[in-house]
């Protein structure tokens, strides 16, 4: 029963993404909805992707754009985790090779140009706290007469430990934070296909 329910959910949304171009709006935004609805039992990352990737492209057309960046942070995130296998990956979620072909490309992009600015902006000031705090402790440690190099070494370490281990967790944060405060202009039906895999 669940293999037979497992194979019409994968049916159904190979038939909405075949017809992504010609299928009516609200009839192929219905069926993704009763999809939503009625998940197969352990979703994959390639339908995850389909499904966000049509719904950010309904939320679109009807002008939501909060909605649709929500849908384009939420496949950002599937990629990363694929591209970097050393990150946490949520439990609800299969993790398949996804190719994406050029219309996620340039949905991404038209989405997510923001966070390529914002990460930038946390990379210059996290550049600038660990400048200041690294300049700090070599004040502080050539004051003690340590040797000018073993001091200047320490301090380079510093900076690079320092912005290794920090850069990536405040873009992390920050990407959470985002997608979460998108939360409300979503429906019901995409929060709750969501919930597993957002706080899993």
């Amino acid at each position: 029963m669940e293999q037979q329910m497992n194979e019409r959910f994968d049916r159904e949304l190979d038939r909405l993404w075949n017809d992504r171009h010609d299928a009516a709006m609200e009839t192929q935004h219905a069926a993704l909805k009763e999809l939503m609805t009625h998940p197969k039992e352990v979703l994959d990352s390639v339908s995850y992707v389909k499904i966000m990737y049509l719904m950010g492209k309904y939320y679109e057309k009807q002008g939501n754009s909060n909605a649709s960046r929500y849908c384009a942070m939420r496949i950002f995130m599937v990629l990363d985790c694929l591209k970097h296998k050393y990150r946490k990956r949520p439990r609800f979620l299969k993790f398949q090779e996804v190719e994406p072909d050029e219309e996620i490309i340039a949905f991404l992009k038209e989405r997510l140009a923001f966070l390529a600015q914002t990460y930038r902006f946390i990379q210059t000031r996290l550049w600038m706290l660990l400048g200041v705090i690294c300049v700090v402790e070599w004040l502080i440690v050539w004051q003690l007469g340590v040797s000018l190099w073993i001091n200047t070494l320490f301090s380079v370490l510093l900076f690079l430990f320092g912005y290794f281990l920090l850069y990536r967790r405040l873009k992390d944060r920050f990407h959470d934070r985002q997608t979460k405060a998108l939360l409300p202009y979503i429906e019901e039906e995409l929060k709750e296909f969501d919930r597993p895999i957002l706080y899993g």
